[in-house]
């Protein structure tokens, strides 16, 4: 902009990083990206007096983004009006000494205003009717019908009060704007809320439901019953059923209570029924399997009994004699216990009778009566296997009874994991045996893998080196061990803080932008400088030159030290040599014996940052996270 033989200065209160627009003496308020931006150029000093005259000319620089709208409405909630924007009058402009000023007009449109009224004196409204007011900032011109704004709910239960408040309509459904503002009449109907009487009947007794034509006949209560009012339960007119399908009585106890009183929601009485089922027992008998042997006396001893009782529909599991075989003098040989016609049974309104086979053989040997029952055995590369004790019915079998390991000498090879089979050998006490193979499971040794992590400074910053201050807040390297199985995360340990003054300016942490991976881990950080801003030229006397600090060199971190280290605390603070391409080049392990994964986010931008960056920006915080594991290598 220009005025003809005249200089004039502005200053600019506000910028936004999105938009600017620049006037003379009056405000714009421009939204760009959603946000709404304010910059305003005052005039502060003519040469001379400006007159309004065809040769003072004023050019008004706008600079926006394409996104920009012009705010051309303003809601006033406080006094209830919608403000319009109706433009500059370029007719009028207000000429003074060294500044000029554009009249822009705003029209004023009083919203619509809602008010609540409850239909019965001396009863309020309760706030949660209140606060659903509708509000209406439209701006309506005159001769514009206004319709009113129904409520979000039509009916509310008060229940401090225990009232209902029901939404009977407006004083008048639309009106007609005539440049005063309009009042919209809501009434509310406030009534007590009825409640009502029920009545339930439950069983009691754990596992059995109540059935439906007892429940059905529970009292029915079609009453209507308000706040404050007692109410006695009603008595059932029979208080004891038979039960034919659940096999039993069911009996009448009582409510959980004589009588309630209406507190604010509907009442129920709850009737208390139990249980009493029919009782019923289970026996026992022996026979023999073998047609032409007759059992002993002696096994009848061994029948079990059971005083127990039982109800319909429960499930009865047999019982094992107290020994599945014995031994018969009489007639040389062995009877062994064949189980039950049936090993359980269910209750159906009678008792329940098991019966149990027994079969006789003469004389077998041990080896043919007993079988012996093994289990794995599981052991570590390294470790000798013991397959005596993996006879896991032992101590079933005759006394004396002995286990050998009989496995050839080298069948099973410790030193490498896999599956192999052993044998043993059960000697029994009547010179009888049996072989028996079992099945040894070597399992690889537990592996470790060590990870060395380390943290490197570095300024974004060309031309500025880290200062001391910075290099003394580096995080300690460490060393951390894993097993193949097992992932360990990394969070990099921010420095703290993350904003540094120095004597010529401030050092602040933008993250932990790069991640360099090999067999260890290296975070690198990144600072950025931001010098001081020189004053405006005053008159001032020559500053003393001040020395600048001096960083020391740090010697790169020892690859090889282990977490702990007792490094010098003044080494770590001192500025770290420019590595060369060749040093520290990534560790490769074996094929598919480790897996890493490096997850880094990004905690600042890597193109070259400006001063106004910084200004506008958010400090960006850096974290990363390692997970180191490694693959189980398969034999």
């Amino acid at each position: 902009m220009f005025f003809q033989d005249r200089k004039i200065k502005y200053s600019i209160r506000k910028l936004s990083v999105a938009t600017v627009s620049l006037a003379i003496g009056f405000l714009f308020a421009p939204a760009a990206l959603g946000v709404a931006q304010v910059a305003q150029a005052d005039e502060l000093s003519t040469t001379e007096q400006v007159e309004n005259k065809a040769e003072n000319q004023v050019s008004v620089v706008s600079f926006a983004t394409e996104q920009e709208e012009s705010e051309t409405t303003y809601v006033d909630t406080t006094n209830k009006v919608t403000w319009t924007f109706a433009g500059y009058d370029k007719e009028k402009i207000v000429v003074g000494k060294g500044r000029q000023t554009f009249l822009g007009s705003w029209v004023p449109t009083p919203n619509p205003e809602y008010v609540f009224k409850s239909s019965k004196a001396g009863v309020p409204l309760p706030q949660s009717i209140l606060g659903m007011l509708p509000k209406d900032e439209a701006s309506y011109k005159v001769g514009d019908t206004i319709v009113a704004k129904q409520p979000a709910v039509e009916s509310v239960v008060e229940e401090e009060k225990d009232y209902v408040w029901t939404f009977k309509g407006y004083d008048q459904k639309n009106a007609t704007y005539n440049g005063k503002r309009v009042t919209f009449t809501g009434i509310w109907e406030v009534t007590p809320r009825p409640h009502h009487v029920s009545y339930t009947f439950v069983s009691v007794t754990s596992g059995v439901d109540l059935p439906k034509f007892i429940q059905k006949k529970a009292p029915k209560d079609g009453s209507t019953y308000f706040n404050r009012t007692r109410v006695f339960a009603e008595e059932p007119t029979t208080k004891t059923y038979i039960d034919s399908v659940n096999d039993g009585t069911w009996t009448f106890k009582g409510y959980d209570a004589a009588s309630a009183v209406v507190n604010k929601a509907n009442v129920e009485f709850v009737g208390k029924w139990t249980f009493e089922a029919n009782k019923y027992q289970a026996t026992y008998r022996f026979e023999s399997a073998t047609s032409d042997k007759a059992l002993p006396a002696g096994i009848a001893t061994l029948l079990p009994s059971d005083s127990a009782t039982y109800e319909n529909g429960n499930s009865v599991s047999a019982k094992q004699p107290a020994q599945a075989t014995y031994i018969d003098s009489v007639n040389d040989g062995t009877w062994t216990f064949k189980g039950y016609d049936a090993a359980s049974a269910v209750v159906n309104k009678a008792n329940v009778e098991f019966v149990g086979k027994w079969e006789f053989k003469a004389n077998p040997t041990n080896a043919e009566t007993y079988t012996p029952q093994v289990t794995e055995e599981t052991i570590k590369v390294g470790q000798t296997p013991d397959l005596t004790d993996n006879v896991t019915n032992l101590p079933n079998l005759p006394a004396g009874t002995k286990v050998v390991d009989i496995t050839p000498a080298g069948q099973i090879d410790t030193t490498k994991p896999g599956t192999y089979t052993g044998k043993v050998r059960v000697d029994y006490p009547d010179g009888s045996s049996t072989e028996v193979s079992v099945s040894v499971n070597v399992l690889p040794a537990p592996e470790t893998q060590t990870y060395k992590v380390t943290y490197r400074f570095e300024s974004a910053t060309a031309d500025n080196n880290l200062p001391a201050e910075v290099l003394s807040l580096l995080p300690q390297s460490g060393t951390y061990t894993t097993s193949s199985s097992v992932a360990i995360a990394f969070v990099p340990e921010a420095p703290m803080p993350v904003e540094v003054a120095v004597a010529n300016g401030t050092w602040t942490f933008l993250g932990y932008q790069e991640v360099e991976e090999g067999s260890n881990l290296t975070f690198v950080g990144k600072w950025v400088f931001e010098a001081k801003q020189d004053p405006s030229p005053q008159p001032q006397p020559a500053p003393t030159p001040q020395p600048a600090p001096q960083p020391n060199p740090v010697p790169p971190v020892n690859p090889g030290g282990e977490q702990g280290t007792d490094n010098n605390q003044a080494d770590r603070h001192q500025s770290e040599q420019p590595r060369k391409p060749e040093e520290n080049p990534p560790a490769q392990g074996p094929a598919g014996e480790k897996e890493k994964q490096a997850t880094l986010p990004n905690a600042g931008s890597t193109a070259p940052l400006s001063l106004t960056g910084l200004v506008t920006s958010s400090l960006l915080a850096g974290l990363a996270v390692l997970l180191l594991g490694r693959k189980r290598k398969d034999d």
